[in-house]
């Protein structure tokens, strides 16, 4: 999976421009994993609820 708004160069040779698309970038990933994390922690507590009202 590529990065598109990651370059190879170290931080410190980046443009204010290059860092603010970066992080950017980042927020939106971060943002997806935390939905991502919630659905399937969501999925695992329904089916835990499933697995103790059969008993």
């Amino acid at each position: 999976m590529t990065k598109p708004f990651i370059t190879d160069k170290p931080d410190d040779e980046k443009t204010l421009a290059e860092l603010k698309r970066e992080n950017e970038y980042l927020r939106a990933e971060v943002a997806y994993l935390k939905k991502l994390d919630a659905l399937l922690k969501q999925k695992e507590q329904a089916v835990t609820k499933q697995g103790s009202s059969k008993h």
